[in-house]
């Protein structure tokens, strides 16, 4: 149960910390509505303010019980409990990809934040990748896995997805309270540190790989 538990962190660690005000999205939704009325039919729309609600809907429904199941584990083997967690893991990320992968069709005013979109849509697929080849979990020298222990890769896809929802909430109102955000600064400079003082073997395949 220990492993099954640290999976869901592992998860969950970069985007658990988000939060947003609904009444300041509706009011912000609201607004736009209105404003996209009174437009002519035939001006040019963009999807920045689309991107942004879908990744705000995200981050918090990663805040609820989207990991929750009615299984009993129970009366399941360790072997029979970590594959149902990767395979929640795994469904959960591909929800939203679904859900954003249309961005990578859809033209944005902001020409940076359309970057930064694309970059979040493969972050989640390189994370998924990662859950389903096993290899979200440090190898250490002699080429056994250390269970409970995120990898390499993994690490840095925590970081870079704190950084991205960070950039978010900076530049491109994603709203998030101070607190939250300050929380979120704090993991993303804890992942740094792991990144550098990492010692698994799985670092030097990940660079090559990289490189």
């Amino acid at each position: 149960m220990k492993r099954i538990i640290t999976l869901l962190i592992l998860c969950m660690l970069g985007i658990s910390l988000i939060g947003c005000s609904n009444s300041d999205i509706n009011s912000k939704n609201a607004t736009n509505t209105s404003n996209v009325k009174g437009q002519n039919s035939d001006k040019k729309t963009y999807c920045d303010d689309d991107f942004i609600k879908d990744i705000y809907d995200l981050t918090n429904d990663s805040e609820s019980d989207e990991y929750s199941t009615n299984t009993d584990f129970d009366k399941l083997s360790p072997e029979e409990q970590e594959k149902i967690v990767k395979e929640q893991i795994v469904s959960s990320i591909q929800d939203k990809i679904d859900k954003l992968e249309k961005y990578k069709k859809l033209e944005f005013e902001n020409k940076e934040l359309e970057k930064l979109s694309s970059k979040y849509i493969d972050l989640l697929c390189t994370k998924k990748g990662l859950i389903e080849n096993g290899k979200n979990e440090r190898v250490n020298s002699n080429g056994q896995k250390l269970e409970g222990y995120p990898s390499y890769a993994w690490l840095q896809c925590e970081y870079q997805e704190c950084g991205l929802i960070l950039e978010f909430a900076n530049y491109y109102d994603l709203n998030m309270s101070d607190a939250r955000k300050k929380d979120l600064e704090n993991i993303k400079a804890s992942l740094e540190r792991q990144i550098a003082d990492y010692t698994g073997s799985d670092k030097d395949e990940n660079n090559k790989n990289v490189g």
